[in-house]
């Protein structure tokens, strides 16, 4: 049953080309939002985003039409050879590089490329079928896919990886699933124009369909919810469609009329249009990172900051932020040569930068880039990168930030999550965070007044050798004012800057705290005492099992010898709320 649906055609922009096709000085490789229309006898005109003609291509075989065209994964872009029943290739300069597969049986139409690199063929003479082409050329399956007027000539791949959308020049838009080799049900039919072609997968669900008299918008259900067709007195030969580089937009070609246009998805609004010139048939679009629904990708990175706040650095002790940065890949296709760009403002200085699976390297002391070493599948999330960054030397409370971007070889459907940041607040010079205190024997730990800058006493501290979590403990060592019930002061402090993400008991921080004992009053079984700024120190109470953090923080182990004592702690990241301000 065919719906009326309003068509969109009274919408024109500005940007009209010139009929005549002049060529232009451009670049010499394909650069993103470039088009390719095929306009038969072996051409394809090159053109930039704005439809000014780069330069014409010739394909290596003679083809009176020039139908189908695709980029693969490496940005080559191919062109389907109707009546020379071959499929033509041309490398990113545009320079043509021979032929893809062998022995169509008749007439490849149209190509389309799934995520792996995998090329879906239709033939609209002969056997009809469907061919599954590997990235080389070397023919993996010829799927027996039902017909309707002609053969299975204008296909697109879902971004399942699976279903094969096609038209048989009929009012149809049929699909085969490709994985279990099954013929799908029709998605729509009794289409309203009088033959369809292209056929392309929309990211935003639904399909768009050049239907001859019209173009029409399917839903993921098959109902037309818009029709397309800014000028109906001229163009009744809708045949060839591309996807642009974002989803607000697609091209689309008339080969009656050889007329061109760039059409907003949303309304039919006319961005821009062209004429490829006379004696031209324009069969075949093709944008470079056009949003294939097969191909396109969604990387997203997110970051995140550990200790924050921080104390500030000084001459003597430096302290650390470590930024953790997190890149997931949304899908539909796989992304490949995923590259991180890292970058610090605020003072702070790259002292590392890491990730497992990542090669990564500091290009500025503020700057760094990481490349993963294998292809990210959809859905799936990439080792995490770890940042550390040396904090400003500072007097005053003060802010800096790390900034996180992602690109990859695929087109990005959803670029605004590409890019992170994040702030962390640097507290004014002594103000800690979390630290140690010692105290004499048997008597409890208090605090009289904050603690100060100036100490000597000798501390160490160590992080597990894990190459999943990286840790760092920012050190700075301190001598409050402070007492002891009983009498005693003078006492030796550590002040220490807890980093997240240690929630594991079984893989703690570990701080080993060293005491001079000479002259000092200290005994091998004087208690370890922690304290946050404005709580009560508390004693550190020993671990209930060797080398597992519970409770946290808790003592593994002490020993010592020439009047020296170690004490070995163990912290978790769920930090004793006893120890809390």
């Amino acid at each position: 049953m065919r719906r009326h649906i309003p068509i969109l055609g009274a919408f024109t922009a500005l940007i009209v080309a010139s009929a005549v096709p002049m060529a232009v000085a451009g670049h010499s490789t394909f650069a993103p939002g470039d088009l390719f229309v095929g306009v038969g006898g072996g051409k394809v005109q090159w053109r930039h985003p704005d439809t000014t003609l780069n330069r014409v291509l010739s394909t290596s075989t003679s083809s009176p039409q020039t139908t189908g065209m695709a980029l693969d994964p490496a940005h080559r872009l191919y062109s389907t050879g109707y009546t020379s029943n071959s499929i033509n290739l041309f490398d990113p300069t545009g320079a043509a590089a021979g032929t893809l597969g062998a022995g169509f049986n008749s007439h490849p139409e149209s190509i389309a490329f799934d995520t792996f690199g995998n090329a879906y063929v239709g033939q609209e003479g002969g056997s009809r079928d469907i061919l599954k082409l590997g990235p080389t050329g070397s023919l993996l399956a010829a799927y027996n896919a039902a017909t309707e007027v002609k053969g299975t000539d204008r296909l697109d791949v879902a971004g399942d990886q699976c279903t094969v959308l096609y038209t048989s020049q009929g009012t149809a838009v049929k699909r085969f699933n490709a994985c279990s080799n099954t013929q799908l049900s029709d998605l729509a039919t009794g289409l309203p124009g009088t033959a369809a072609f292209d056929v392309k997968a929309l990211l935003t669900g639904g399909v768009l369909v050049a239907d001859s008299q019209t173009i029409v918008r399917l839903d993921a259900s098959g109902s037309i919810v818009q029709q397309y067709d800014p000028d109906p007195a001229q163009n009744n030969c809708w045949t060839a469609l591309t996807l642009g580089t974002t989803t607000d937009h697609f091209w689309a070609g008339d080969r009656c009329t050889s007329n061109v246009y760039k059409l907003r998805l949303s309304d039919g609004l006319v961005l821009a249009q062209f004429n490829a010139g006379r004696k031209t048939s324009v069969q075949g679009l093709a944008v470079r990172r056009g949003l294939t629904a097969a191909t396109a990708a969604d990387l997203s990175v997110s970051l995140t900051d550990q200790p924050d706040p921080v104390s500030p650095s000084t001459a003597q002790n430096p302290t650390f932020v470590l930024y953790r940065s997190s890149v997931a890949n949304g899908g539909p296709g796989q992304a490949r040569s995923v590259t991180v760009t890292l970058s610090t403002s605020g003072g702070g200085a790259i002292d590392i930068v890491q990730g497992s699976g990542w090669s990564c390297a500091p290009t500025t002391a503020s700057s760094a880039t990481c490349i993963l070493q294998s292809n990210l599948p959809a859905g799936s999330v990439a080792p995490p990168i770890n940042l550390v960054v040396q904090t400003p030397v500072t007097t005053t409370p003060t802010t800096m930030a790390a900034t996180a971007s992602v690109i990859g070889n695929e087109p990005d459907q959803a670029p605004g999550n590409d890019t992170d940041a994040e702030q962390t607040s640097v507290d004014a010079a002594g103000t800690p965070d979390r630290f140690f205190t010692f105290c004499p024997p048997n008597r409890t730990c208090t605090a009289t007044t904050p603690p100060g800058p100036d100490d000597n006493t000798t501390s160490s501290f160590t992080v597990p050798a894990d190459p999943d979590v990286f840790g760092i403990l920012s050190v700075e060592d301190v001598e409050p004012t402070f007492t002891c019930t009983g009498g005693a002061t003078n006492t030796q402090e550590t002040l220490f800057t807890l980093p997240d993400g240690f929630s594991d008991a079984q893989h703690p921080i570990v701080a080993i705290k060293s005491f001079v004992r000479a002259g000092s009053g200290v005994s091998p079984n004087d208690p370890i005492c922690v304290l946050k700024p404005g709580g009560t120190p508390m004693e550190i109470p020993p671990c209930l099992m060797a080398g597992i953090a519970q409770p946290s923080p808790c003592e593994d182990d002490r020993g010592g010898s020439r009047g020296v004592l170690s004490v070995t702690i163990l912290i978790a990241d769920a930090f004793d709320p006893r120890f809390a301000p």
